[in-house]
């Protein structure tokens, strides 16, 4: 049996950053980069974070699919908490949590109305 209303929820913090270069950087420029405040630097994706980001890309192309498919798509703004950023697990579970309340209220409301419409019949 196929359910009614199919809801999706995207809690994935992989969103590919822009390097903070006009074009690609010589090897020099990103070294000498590296010492300047974190503040003030240009990012510039790791060998780390492009291995990372480059075995996600099938979980992003699937993540669209579903999107598609959903009667509601629920995408949670998590990308300021990094992917590995397990202290702020709490934080993450909280921003999913008021986005899935903030999705599912007006959802609710007009199942209630309908409930109610019903009975009223």
């Amino acid at each position: 049996a196929r359910a009614n209303f199919i809801v999706a929820s995207d809690a994935s913090a992989a969103v590919p950053r822009r390097s903070g270069y006009p074009r690609t950087p010589s090897a020099w420029q990103v070294l000498r980069d590296r010492f300047r405040p974190a503040a003030s630097r240009p990012f510039y994706p790791s060998l780390y974070h492009t291995i990372v980001l480059s075995t996600l890309v099938s979980s992003i192309r699937e993540a669209s699919r579903v999107a598609a498919s959903a009667d509601l798509y629920i995408r949670a703004p998590l990308e300021h908490i990094g992917l590995f950023d397990f202290r702020r697990l709490d934080e993450a579970v909280e921003v999913g949590y008021r986005e899935g309340l903030k999705a599912l209220a007006p959802w609710w409301s007009a199942r209630e109305a309908a409930v109610i419409g019903r009975g009223n019949a």
